[in-house]
């Protein structure tokens, strides 16, 4: 009798920490918590990266870090299993921070290598994915949106 009762404590154990693994059935408010607080902290680290960019070495840290700190943002957000109803369009409003972050990189890249004009081209399209997927976020309800840094000027 004792075994049983050990037993169902146990799957009772696991069923309740299911939801907070990222398994079992999660409510639309539990997940729009979890991505807010981890934009919020994403924004707040994005709002101290020096993004003016007086010269190229300094445009150059500024997109690397960048790209680092949406990068760890990313894992983070994928770790949050999305209601099955929100699934499509949580998929694409990862996969627009995802393609943004990849122009950024892109951008970096091109700076290293001169390019500025390229780089600059790069950088639009970056604050074009990037808004889109601010848009996106609205209509999931997520209202701390992950807001990858305006780039250029009037963007």
């Amino acid at each position: 009798m004792r075994s049983l009762a050990v037993a169902l404590f146990l799957a009772f154990a696991v069923a309740v920490s299911l939801p907070a693994c990222g398994g079992g059935v999660r409510s639309h408010a539990d997940f729009v918590r979890d991505t807010s607080r981890i934009c919020k902290e994403t924004n707040d680290r994005f709002a101290r990266v020096d993004v003016e960019r007086p010269n190229q070495a300094r445009a150059q840290a500024a997109l690397t870090e960048i790209v680092s700190i949406g990068a760890e943002a990313l894992r983070e957000l994928h770790r949050v299993k999305p209601p099955k109803r929100a699934q499509a369009d949580v998929d694409s409003w990862l996969g627009l921070l995802e393609q943004a972050l990849d122009e950024v990189d892109y951008a970096r890249t091109l700076l290293q290598g001169g390019d500025v004009t390229r780089a600059v081209s790069a950088i639009a399209r970056a604050d074009v994915l990037a808004a889109r997927a601010e848009r996106l976020a609205a209509i999931i309800g997520i209202g701390h949106a992950c807001r990858v840094p305006k780039l250029l000027p009037g963007a």
